[in-house]
């Protein structure tokens, strides 16, 4: 079949960000695994390092996970001792995680240092950074339209 369409794989952009989703999220499955860390509980705290405590909400707007997704993580950090919980004094609805010592010190460590894998070593910073800044603007762009 000659004829193109942008039905067809090679001409949409979803497939090369799930290919490259998956890519790197194999890359950093062992050494992950040394940290007895999913590659969710890895973005949280990267998250967390940043910021130290944050609402659960606030983190889910972060992480671009739901509250239904993001609970049985952080039960999981928790009973690791990687992160506390604990319920806001004006409204009891309000969760906070905080991020522990010992989830502090994963940071500090150099197996912690795994956030700075290029991934595209090939690639220069500055070519790395307008990529990830496109796609981060794009779904903004899209998580803001109607429907």
């Amino acid at each position: 079949m000659t004829e193109k369409s942008e039905l067809f794989l090679p001409e949409q952009i979803c497939f090369p960000l799930y290919a490259s989703s998956r890519m790197i999220t194999r890359l950093y499955k062992p050494l992950l695994e040394e940290l007895e860390l999913t590659y969710p509980q890895y973005l949280v705290l990267m998250v967390l390092w940043q910021e130290e405590q944050l609402s659960v909400s606030e983190l889910g707007k972060r992480l671009y996970l739901n509250t239904n997704t993001l609970t049985p993580l952080i039960k999981k950090m928790k009973d690791k001792g990687l992160v506390k919980k604990t319920r806001s004094d004006e409204d009891e609805r309000t969760v906070f995680i905080t991020i522990t010592p010992k989830a502090k010190d994963l940071q500090k460590s150099k197996d912690g240092s795994i956030g700075i894998i290029t991934i595209a070593s090939n690639v220069g910073r500055r070519h790395r950074n307008r990529a990830r800044d496109n796609v981060a603007f794009s779904i903004e762009f899209r998580l803001q339209q109607p429907g």
